[in-house]
């Protein structure tokens, strides 16, 4: 199983339904505010996404990018 993909799926369904603080992948951890880092916590926990905002050019930010997504799951 390629985690990277389930990652970049995750997110992205996760960025659509604006279950997400807007920025995320993007924003440092601490700049945070503290509710949005419970939203972190939550979702993937301080490690984990350090780890995404270092690979944030892998992870899906736009619709446009969907098809890339579908054609690799094929």
């Amino acid at each position: 199983m390629n985690q990277d993909l389930l990652d970049q799926l995750n997110i992205f369904g996760c960025q659509q339904k604006n279950w997400l603080p807007p920025g995320y992948g993007k924003t440092a951890y601490e700049d945070f505010d503290a509710e949005s880092r419970l939203v972190v916590d939550s979702f993937q926990g301080e490690a984990d996404y350090r780890e995404t905002c270092r690979k944030q050019d892998l992870f899906l930010d736009r619709v446009e990018l969907l098809p890339r997504l579908a054609l690799t799951i094929a």
